[in-house]
């Protein structure tokens, strides 16, 4: 079943009425993109509005990852090997060897990226994909300060069991060893 609050949900065609009535059909066409927005919003939180999704249920990235997990296998929660780094600011970065790393890179992303909406991040050097359910991203970038090693690297703002919320993943050209990142 799925929560809303009514308030806010009228506040918002309340608002595209007003700039309909104002400032013609362009603003009514971004009224209704603010509407779409709150109900979205709305759709997501719970009644006790704390807009975070109720325990136990998936998150569409979730889901994505439970997916992926069948081609990328996770261990303890992690895709992947670990890193050579001393760094512990570093701990969630990971690498996949392949002998395709581009087109795995993509394919991963893809498998995540699924049902999101996807844009240009913010420098120009990849894409994000943005999850209205609970507000999980997946950024992919081919090129990285690592030559030859695309990462993809996602956020899971639900708790779900057996998944690591933060995880960059680079994929490693196989024959090479471990990388330090």
């Amino acid at each position: 079943m799925v929560f809303f609050d009514k308030n806010k949900f009228m506040l918002a065609i309340q608002r595209r009425n007003a700039l309909r009535s104002k400032y013609g059909e362009s603003a009514f066409r971004h009224a209704d993109v603010l509407r779409e927005n709150c109900w979205n919003f709305c759709e997501k939180t719970d009644s006790s509005k704390t807009g975070q999704q109720k325990p136990g249920v998936d998150s569409t990235l979730a889901k994505n990852i439970r997916k992926a997990a069948q081609r990328y296998p996770l261990s303890n929660g992690w895709f992947g090997l670990p890193q050579k780094c001393k760094s512990t600011k570093r701990r969630h970065v990971r690498q996949i060897i392949t002998q395709n790393p581009v087109g795995d890179a993509n394919y991963f992303y893809g498998t995540l990226a699924s049902g999101g909406k996807e844009k240009p991040m913010e420098d120009g050097k990849g894409v994000q994909t943005d999850f209205l359910d609970d507000g999980s991203k997946v950024n992919k970038r081919i090129e990285t300060s690592s030559k030859d090693s695309p990462a993809v690297e996602f956020w899971l703002n639900t708790k779900t069991d057996g998944i690591k919320p933060r995880q960059k993943v680079h994929f490693v050209k196989t024959g090479g060893e471990t990388r330090r990142f």
